[in-house]
């Protein structure tokens, strides 16, 4: 069915909620946040997060949540389509980013399906899901020296559902180093920045969390002076993404180098946020969720472009990022993808409440449709199951989702179902573990040359939760189980109980 006639169709099925006040939306995704980050989950954290903190107080908040992905893009690939990135040709769709959206044309995007709901949407701060850029009007070319910016893009977040976009092409180490306001950027690139990238005239990386924040707050002023128009606010922060550098009034305010201060900066968002909602007295019918996009890297410094290096933050300083669990930003294991979620929602959760069930970030979709009591078409959300009985902390009878399917930075497939972990090859599946070779691509063709070897990782996190006892020797049967399980979740297209 064409994209079109589905969003037509989900109008007409819709029509009695639109008569009904509907929520608004605000979804703040951070960046590269860890677990440990956050002290609300982890107390002995050096870090203090007293917003994000008191966001847990009043909400729900959720152990054992994950993205989709241990890296960026895919994560939030997952997020605004309800399908997990494993499903995707990885290195086509991670290579163009920079010059095509990974989001298909046909797929209807959370942003999609609440427009045709009477939402206005947004999309502030980090895209990094590709757009389609110009050397002149009708000839689509690659990012480099001969675009022209002075051509709208296409392909982006104005055409995948977003009303509105103001914020970044990609992460804050992407060039072009300039903004973007919907189609166009906002300062034309003329001078070279980071690495000597095009950069705007006075392009400065302590200002770009700030500056996109003063901007989401200024959407959510608008949207209040509308007052019958409900919206969804997708504010996608660009931190603690590095390069590591909060802006100058941040810088010093922690125990844990720039690193800390960023979070701190971070965590300062959350509350300006939560603040500015109250303010317009949109706080009591306001859906927050807030979570990171995957683990964290923990690259502490003294200065923005002198990092210790990745891990330095508990190495120099510490501070256990992820938490206690093993590994980091693009890992397989735990670090990697185990992130931050609260959820607060006046009148559907119960404040102070913990869920310790298994959970993604592409469970969003399915859930918003359930409390709209939509049935999402084919081809739409294939991964999302609804976890609304946990917002409302009911008891259900057994895990709504009982496993997931995640990937790690170089693309690899492993799947968590119940308490097992298991990985088709040797190695933690991103560029950061202990290996002997000196680049990415030599890791990447170390734990290549696994695949399909026979060898691999197989854990239980109940009686192991740091990862530390490869069980796949002494397990065959669960390794030949959930091999079998992986491959059949790719085949059909959809997850397990979900016939969409």
């Amino acid at each position: 069915m064409k994209k079109c006639l589905i969003l037509a169709l989900l109008a007409v099925l819709t029509m009695p909620i639109l008569a009904q006040k509907k929520p608004n939306i605000v979804y703040i995704f951070a960046d590269d946040l860890g677990y440990g980050d956050v002290q609300a989950n982890y107390p002995e954290g050096k870090i203090p997060t007293p917003n994000i903190d008191q966001l847990a107080k009043e909400g729900i908040r959720f152990t054992d949540a994950h993205s989709g992905a241990a890296v960026c893009s895919p994560s939030r690939y997952g997020l605004l389509t309800g399908r997990q990135f494993a499903r995707e040709t990885w290195d086509e769709k991670i290579g163009s980013n920079n010059n095509k959206c990974m989001i298909e044309p046909q797929q209807i995007t959370i942003a999609e399906y609440l427009k045709e709901k009477g939402y206005n949407t947004a999309c502030i701060g980090k895209w990094h899901l590709g757009q389609t850029w110009y050397s002149a009007p009708g000839e689509k070319h690659p990012l480099s020296n001969k675009t022209d910016y002075t051509v709208p893009v296409s392909d982006g977040p104005n055409d995948q559902g977003f009303d509105y976009f103001f914020g970044l092409h990609g992460a804050s180490t992407s060039a072009p180093y300039t903004y973007m306001r919907n189609r166009k950027v906002t300062v034309i690139p003329t001078e070279k920045g980071r690495k000597g990238k095009p950069a705007a005239p006075g392009w400065d990386f302590s200002t770009i969390l700030g500056t996109v924040t003063a901007d989401a707050l200024s959407y959510i002023d608008k949207q209040a002076a509308t007052k019958d128009e409900p919206f969804f606010l997708y504010f996608a922060l660009t931190s603690i993404h590095t390069p590591i550098f909060p802006a100058k009034e941040w810088q010093g305010k922690s125990l844990v180098g720039w690193y800390g201060d960023f979070v701190m900066e971070t965590d300062w968002v959350v509350g300006e946020v939560l603040k500015k909602l109250k303010e317009h007295g949109m706080d009591e019918n306001t859906l927050v969720i807030f979570s990171s996009d995957n683990g964290s890297h923990g690259r502490a410094n003294a200065a923005h472009m002198n990092p210790h290096g990745v891990g330095s933050a508990k190495t120099h300083y510490g501070h256990n990022m992820n938490a206690e669990w093993r590994g980091v930003k693009g890992d397989m294991y735990e670090g990697g993808h185990r992130i931050p979620m609260i959820v607060k929602w006046p009148g559907i959760t119960v404040p102070g409440t913990v869920n310790h069930e298994l959970t993604q970030v592409e469970d969003f979709y399915a859930t918003v449709a359930n409390y709209f009591n939509d049935e999402l078409p084919k081809g739409c959300a294939e991964d999302s199951y609804s976890i609304l009985p946990y917002l409302k902390n009911e008891k259900v009878k057994k895990p709504i989702r009982e496993y997931a399917v995640l990937n790690t930075f170089f693309g690899y497939d492993i799947i968590r179902s119940g308490d097992w972990v298991y990985a088709p090859f040797i190695g933690c599946g991103g560029p950061y573990g202990k290996s002997t070779a000196k680049n990415k691509k030599n890791k990447k063709a170390e734990m290549d040359a696994t695949l399909n070897s026979g060898k691999g990782q197989l854990y239980n996190l109940k009686d192991d939760p740091k990862q530390e006892v490869n069980l796949w020797d002494e397990k065959p049967e669960i390794v030949k189980e959930l091999a079998k399980k992986l491959e059949q979740h790719l085949k059909q297209g959809h997850s397990f109980g979900i016939d969409r």
